[in-house]
C-alpha cells in the first residue's frame, strides 16, 4: 500500500465542514487505525480504499489526507526516546527530523531522519552502542554503523566504560596501541585538508564534520565497502555489487550526491578522522574470535575480490576494513603526481595492506581493488 501505511499512530481527529467528531484509538499500524474509523461508521469503505492507496498525498510526511469534503488528521506522536522504543517502533523515527535515543547504558546515538534502528540476527541484535548499532534506510535498504566518540558505557552502573577521541591515529605495530597526530602531518606527506587539494577531492567541510561530532557525540560510516545498485547509484545494500575500478575524485562525488542538501544529515566520502576513530573504536570493543593479530594491523582476509563483500572480516557489524578492497578517502598525500590516499587492506596482498595503512596514488588510479566508503554526519 506504499509509504501511506505506516507504524501505529495513538492519536487521531475526523474534521468534517459542518460536524467535527474526535475520538481516539491504538492502531498496531495505520491500516487497523482506518479500519476501527469504518466499524465506527466514520469513514465509509470507499473512503478506506482511498486513504491506503494513496500514496501521492504524502500521509506521512503532511499528517493528513483530504477526501472530498472531510480531511482527516493524524495527531503527532512522540518520537522514541530510548534505543528499545526505537526498536520496538520497527520503523523509520522520523520522517524529517534527526532523532537521538539513549541506549540501556546511557549512551545516545542520533538516528537520522527517515531510518530505523536494525536489531536482528543479521546484526548480532545489537542494542547497545559498544556493539556496533546499525540504522537503515527505510526507502533504500541503506545501512551504516554508529561510530560513538566521547565516554562509551559498557554497564548500567556507568562503572565500566571506554572513551574513544576523534583523532588521526598512527598505530604501533605490534601491540596497535593508538598515537594521536591531531592535524599534523603523518609521514612528512599525509594531510587532511580544509581549503584546497593537490588534485583529489577534499572533505566537504572537515570542520563541519568535526564540529557535529562534537554535539552528537559520533557519527555513521557505511557498513560496507561501497556498493553500485543496477543503476549504477552508490548504496550501502549487502546484496548489491562491490563500487570498485573507480577513481579517488569519482568516488567523492558519489558520496557527496549519495544524501542531497535536502537532509538534514551530510553524506561524504570518508576522512582520515573516520576511518582512523573507526579503527580505535572497533579495537576497544573488539568480538573477533581470532585476534592474532590488533585490528589496526590486521591484512586482508581474502585473496581475490569479492563481489559482495568478506564476511570473516568484521568487528561491530562493521564488513571489510581490513580486506578486499583498498579504500579511497579525503586525505591528502602531498605531491601533485600521487594525492590520493586509500586506506585499509586489498584482497590478495598483504604486503603492505593493513587495516591502518595509508597509500598514495594518482588521481586516475581506478583499479579493481579499490573502492570507498561513504559517511554521514547528523
Amino acid at each position: 500500500r506504499g509509504a501511506s501505511v505506516q507504524e501505529a499512530r495513538d492519536l487521531w481527529k475526523i474534521n468534517q465542514e459542518a460536524d467535527r467528531q474526535t475520538a481516539s484509538t491504538t492502531a498496531q499500524t495505520l491500516e487497523e487505525l482506518i479500519n476501527d474509523l469504518v466499524n465506527q461508521k466514520l469513514l465509509t469503505e470507499d473512503e478506506k480504499d482511498q486513504i491506503l492507496g494513496n500514496e501521492s498525498k504524502g500521509i506521512e510526511a503532511t499528517g493528513q489526507v483530504t477526501i472530498g469534503s472531510r480531511t482527516i488528521v493524524f495527531g503527532t506522536v512522540e518520537p522514541p526516546t530510548t534505543v528499545k522504543e526505537a526498536i520496538e517502533k520497527g520503523t523509520k523515527l522520523s520522517a524529517t527530523d534527526n532523532i537521538t535515543v539513549i541506549d540501556k547504558y546511557g549512551n545516545s546515538i542520533t538516528v537520522p531522519a527517515g531510518f530505523k534502528i536494525v536489531c536482528d540476527e543479521t546484526t548480532n541484535n545489537a542494542s547497545t552502542v559498544d556493539k556496533g548499532i546499525v540504522v537503515e534506510d527505510v526507502n533504500n535498504g541503506n545501512q551504516f554503523v554508529w561510530i560513538p566518540v566521547g565516554t562509551v558505557y559498557t554497564n548500567v552502573e556507568k562503572t565500566e566504560y571506554k572513551t574513544i577521541e576523534l583523532n588521526r591515529y598512527t598505530f604501533n605495530t605490534t601491540t596497535g596501541k593508538e598515537t594521536p597526530q591531531n592535524d599534523g602531518v603523518i609521514d612528512e606527506y599525509y594531510q587532511e585538508l580544509s581549503t584546497f587539494g593537490y588534485g583529489n577531492t577534499i572533505a566537504k567541510s572537515i570542520s563541519d564534520f568535526k564540529e557535529s561530532v562534537k554535539n552528537r557525540h559520533g557519527y555513521y560510516i557505511g557498513r560496507y565497502e561501497a556498493r553500485k545498485n543496477s543503476s549504477g547509484s552508490l548504496t550501502e545494500v549487502v546484496t548489491d555489487s562491490v563500487y570498485n575500478s573507480v577513481t579517488q575524485p569519482s568516488a567523492a562525488i558519489a558520496a557527496e550526491d549519495m544524501y542531497g542538501e535536502d537532509k538534514p544529515f551530510t553524506s561524504d566520502l570518508i576522512n582520515s578522522y573516520a576511518w582512523d576513530t573507526a579503527i580505535v573504536f572497533e579495537q576497544a570493543f573488539d568480538d573477533r574470535i581470532d585476534k592474532t593479530k590488533p585490528y589496526s594491523m590486521q591484512d586482508s582476509l581474502n585473496s581475490s575480490l569479492s563481489v559482495t563483500g568478506t564476511t570473516t572480516d568484521k568487528i561491530c557489524n562493521i564488513y571489510d576494513m581490513a580486506s578486499n578492497c583498498w579504500e579511497w578517502t579525503t586525505e591528502t598525500y602531498s605531491n601533485s603526481s600521487y594525492p590520493c590516499v586509500g586506506r585499509g587492506g586489498g584482497y590478495g596482498d598483504s604486503r603492505y595492506g593493513y587495516t591502518s595503512g595509508r597509500y598514495y596514488n594518482y588521481t586516475t588510479r581506478a583499479g579493481s581493488d579499490y573502492s570507498f566508503r561513504p559517511v554521514l554526519y547528523v
